[in-house]
């Protein structure tokens, strides 16, 4: 019997699914295979469907394209970065788990709004208003307490997910 990869990067399953496509391996057979490999750390179904359809359309890249700060925004950040003597630590340039409105807000928030009808938008937006309003004075500074945490741990797994 294989162990399973507990520990494993988005990128590493990426660049199996890009491998296994290249083969003519069918996305849902990709899965299958990754899943076996990775157990519940696997990305999903959807996931892999949606990485072969961007290897079809001519990408060769297994990273995120999230880096869209504008140069002379970036250039600034760096001056006073290096001028505040702070150590650039290196990460993706998006993780749900370091990023407070998703572990901390994004959660309880789905669950105020759970099982509610909306006839349009407005009503949405008020809903999260309300609800946001009504969170006590500690909430924000709560989810922010709970940042430093999250970075050491995401420090101490080399990057890979905090929570699994």
């Amino acid at each position: 019997m294989v162990a399973t990869l507990a520990v494993c990067t988005v990128e590493e399953q990426r660049a199996i699914i890009r491998f296994l496509w290249l083969e003519g391996v069918k996305p849902r057979e990709v899965h299958r295979r990754m899943l076996q490999q990775y157990g519940d750390a696997c990305i999903g179904e959807r996931r892999v469907y949606e990485w072969v359809d961007a290897f079809k359309n001519g990408r060769t890249s297994i990273h995120d394209d999230h880096d869209n700060a504008r140069p002379h925004m970036a250039a600034a950040t760096l001056d006073t970065i290096r001028r505040l003597r702070f150590q650039i630590l290196q990460h993706p340039p998006y993780s749900s788990d370091l990023a407070p409105s998703d572990y901390h807000v994004v959660g309880p928030l789905k669950d105020a709004l759970r099982g509610r009808r909306f006839g349009n938008d407005d009503e949405v937006e008020e809903a999260v208003h309300s609800w946001l309003k009504a969170q006590p004075k500690t909430f924000f500074s709560d989810g922010i307490k709970k940042l430093v945490q999250r970075c050491e741990k995401s420090i101490e797994n080399k990057g890979d997910y905090v929570e699994k």
